[in-house]
C-alpha cells in the first residue's frame, strides 16, 4: 500500500511539474506576441507620422534607461519632428554609449548639435563619422564646412569646399561658397581669379551673389572699372538688386566724384528701401547739395543729424545748402554744429565755411577768429588769407593788418587771373596810396 501511494505521488508531481512548463511557456509566448504587437503598433504610429502617440510610449522607457537601441532611434526621429532638440540629443548620446561606432546615431547627434548651437561639439562628432563613399563624403564634408563658415574658421572651410569641388565640380553652392570663404578672409584677388577662372561653371559665373562677391573684390584693390562692368551686368539682369545698386553708387559718390551718376541710383535705392536706410539718404542728399537741389539737400540732412550722430560732414553740407537757398541763419547753426564734432582731415574747411557764414551776417569778429582757426589746421590754405584780409577792411577799417594779409594772399595764390587775385592786387596798391598820404607808410 505504501508504495502505491508513494507512486501516486510521484505521478502527481510530474503533472504538477509538466503544466507549470506548460504554464510558463504558454505565458511567454503570450508576452512574447504581446509584445511583438505592441512592437508592430508603435512601428506602424510611427510611419503613420503620429509622433505624439509613440513618444507616449517610448518616452517613459527612455527616461527609465529601458530603450534599446531601435527604440532610442525611434524616439530620437519623434523628437526630431517635434522639434525638441534636446530630448533628440539625449537619444542619440543613449545611443552612442551603447555601440559608439553607431554612424546614423552620430551624425544625427552632430547634425542636433548644429541646430542648438553647439557646432564645436558638431565638429569633433562629423570628424569621426568615415567617408568610404562619394556620397559620404560630399554629405559630411559640406556639413562640416558649413559648420566652420558659421564659427568664422574661414580657412579650414576655404580647404573642406575646394576638396568639395573636386568631388562635384559642377556644384554652384560649393563654388559659391568658396568664393565667400576666400572674401570674408579679405583674400580679394583669389576672390577675382577663381571668378574668372575658365573652369569656373557659367551656371555659378552668373549668380548675383557671386557676381557681387567679385565686383566688390575688384574695387577693394582699385580696380573700379571692372567693379562696374559687373555691377552693370546684375543691374541689367535685376534693375532693383540693392546691393550692386549701393556699390555703384557708393564707386560714383566716393571715388569718382560723380554726383550726377550717383544721384539717380541713390533715390531708387532710397524708394526700393522706403527711405528707412539713413546713410543712403545722408549720401543722397550730399549728391543733392552738388547737383544743385539745395532746396531738397538741406532738409534731408537737418533730419538726419540725430540719426548719425557725430557726422561733422551731415550739418557741414546742410548748411551750405541753406546758404544756397538763403537761410542764412540756419546755415550758421548747422555749421557751428559741424565745428563741434569737426573731423581734423576736414577741419579746415569746415571752419573756413562757418567763417564766411559768419561774414555773411556781419559778424566780423568771429569771422576773423574762426579763419584764424583754419590756418592753424591748415596753414597753406591761401584763400583764407584773402578772407582774412577783407575781414579786417570790413570789421574796423584796420588797413595796415589787411594789406599785410593781401600780400601774403598774393605771394600763395597761383592763379594770378583769378578775380579774388586781381582785387587783392588793386587793394594793395589802394592802400598803399591811402597810408603813404596818411603819412603812415
Amino acid at each position: 500500500m505504501q508504495s502505491r501511494s508513494n507512486v501516486s505521488s510521484l505521478l502527481s508531481n510530474v503533472l504538477l511539474n509538466l503544466n507549470m512548463k506548460r504554464y510558463f511557456f504558454i505565458l511567454g509566448f503570450l508576452l512574447a506576441s504581446f509584445w511583438a504587437f505592441s512592437q508592430h503598433r508603435i512601428e506602424k504610429l510611427f510611419y503613420e507620422n503620429d509622433y505624439e502617440a509613440v513618444l507616449s510610449v517610448l518616452a517613459p522607457k527612455v527616461n527609465e534607461n529601458k530603450a534599446g537601441e531601435n527604440e532610442l532611434m525611434m524616439a530620437s526621429k519623434c523628437y526630431l519632428a517635434a522639434f525638441q532638440y534636446p530630448d533628440a540629443a539625449f537619444c542619440f548620446e543613449k545611443i552612442l554609449a551603447k555601440s559608439s561606432g553607431n554612424i546614423q546615431a552620430r551624425e544625427g547627434l552632430a547634425d542636433v548639435q548644429v541646430i542648438i548651437g553647439l557646432k564645436t561639439e558638431a565638429l569633433q562628432h562629423y570628424a569621426l563619422l568615415p567617408l568610404s563613399s562619394k556620397f559620404d563624403s560630399l554629405r559630411v564634408l559640406g556639413k562640416k564646412a558649413s559648420v566652420l563658415m558659421d564659427v568664422n574658421n574661414y580657412d579650414e572651410a576655404a580647404g573642406l569646399y575646394a576638396q568639395l569641388l573636386t568631388l562635384d565640380s559642377a556644384n554652384v553652392f560649393f563654388c559659391r561658397r568658396l568664393m565667400m570663404a576666400r572674401y570674408k578672409q579679405k583674400q580679394y584677388m583669389s576672390v577675382v581669379e577663381q571668378y574668372t577662372d575658365t573652369s569656373l561653371c557659367a551656371e555659378c559665373k552668373a549668380e548675383a551673389e557671386v557676381k557681387m562677391m567679385a565686383a566688390d573684390s575688384y574695387s577693394k584693390f582699385g580696380d573700379y572699372i571692372h567693379s562696374l562692368e559687373l555691377l552693370s551686368e546684375i543691374l541689367e539682369n535685376d534693375s532693383i538688386y540693392i546691393p550692386a545698386l549701393s556699390k555703384a553708387a557708393n564707386i560714383h559718390f566716393s571715388t569718382y566724384k560723380n554726383y550726377e551718376d550717383a544721384v539717380v541710383l541713390y533715390r531708387k535705392i532710397n524708394q526700393l528701401e522706403s527711405k528707412s536706410n539713413p546713410f543712403h539718404l545722408r549720401n543722397q542728399a550730399i549728391c543733392e547739395y552738388f547737383t544743385g537741389n539745395s532746396e531738397l539737400a538741406a532738409p534731408m540732412l537737418n533730419s538726419l543729424i540725430t540719426e548719425i550722430q557725430n557726422d561733422a560732414f551731415i550739418p557741414f553740407y546742410a548748411g551750405l545748402a541753406y546758404k544756397n537757398i538763403r537761410e542764412f541763419d540756419k546755415s550758421l547753426e548747422m555749421l557751428e554744429l559741424a565745428t563741434e564734432m569737426v573731423v581734423p582731415a576736414y577741419a579746415g574747411d569746415i571752419f573756413h565755411h562757418l567763417g564766411r557764414a559768419y561774414s555773411s551776417q556781419r559778424e566780423f569778429e568771429k569771422a576773423i577768429e574762426t579763419y584764424k582757426k583754419v590756418l592753424g589746421y591748415d596753414a597753406s590754405n591761401y584763400q583764407v588769407l584773402y578772407d582774412l584780409a577783407v575781414s579786417y577792411e570790413e570789421y574796423n577799417l584796420n588797413r595796415s593788418v589787411a594789406l599785410g594779409y593781401y600780400k601774403l594772399y598774393l605771394d600763395a595764390c597761383p592763379n594770378v587771373k583769378a578775380p579774388d587775385y586781381r582785387y587783392a592786387e588793386n587793394r594793395v596798391k589802394r592802400i598803399n596810396e591811402e597810408l603813404f598820404f596818411e603819412g603812415e607808410d
